[in-house]
This record gives structure tokens, C-alpha cells and sequence, in this order.
């Protein structure tokens, strides 16, 4: 098998996985990292098995394991619906004053120039 890099994400509702460099799809899922990582590299010898070495052609020696550097979520993916309208609010009420722009940069005349 040659060096292929794996990405895998977490999504709200599990975790997919899918490696770089190999021509056509190839996509795993499962619960966890450990399920998603599983299910890609069984599809990715399923398709070698079934296109041929050919799909490999920009990848090396062994599989490369990409784990993610931290453990820390985005925001987004775990804030209450209500700690993401507070946010959206606080966003809104920052720019409530619009854009900082001098008056000639909003007159109609100069926004085609």
C-alpha cells in the first residue's frame, strides 16, 4: 500500500473520512474517529481492488494517519441555539453603526468608479 493522507472530520452527527491523492471517490463514516478511519481504509483498498494500482497514481509508500492537532470544537458545533443567537446578536450590535466609510466612498457617483 502506498503513503495516503487521510482527513477526517467531525460532524454533528459522527465523523467522515476521506483520503487526499486518490483519483475517484472514496469516503468513510462512522460514530467515532476510530469507525470513520476504519471504514475509509477499507474503502480505499476496496477501490484499488477494484480500479487498480492506476487510482494511485500521485500517492507513496504507506498510509499516513492524520490526527487533528487539538481537540478544542469551533464554536459553532457546541453552542446551544440560544449561545449562537446571543453571538449573532452581539455581531449585529457591533456593526449597528454601519460600515466605516467616509461619506464620498458611499455616494452613488463614486461606487462605479
Amino acid at each position: 500500500m502506498k503513503n495516503i493522507k487521510i482527513i477526517v472530520e467531525k460532524h454533528s452527527d459522527g465523523y467522515v473520512a476521506y483520503p487526499l491523492g486518490i483519483q475517484g471517490v472514496v469516503v468513510g463514516e462512522g460514530d467515532t474517529y476510530e469507525e470513520a478511519l476504519n471504514d475509509v481504509r477499507s474503502a480505499i483498498l476496496f477501490h484499488v481492488e477494484t480500479f487498480g494500482e492506476s487510482v494511485m497514481s500521485e500517492v507513496k509508500d504507506e498510509i499516513l494517519i492524520l490526527h487533528p492537532e487539538t481537540s478544542v470544537l469551533p464554536f459553532w458545533s457546541t453552542a446551544t441555539p440560544t449561545e449562537r443567537a446571543e453571538r449573532l446578536m452581539q455581531l449585529v450590535q457591533s456593526h449597528e453603526q454601519g460600515a466605516n466609510l467616509p461619506d464620498e466612498a458611499l455616494r452613488r457617483d463614486n461606487i462605479y468608479d
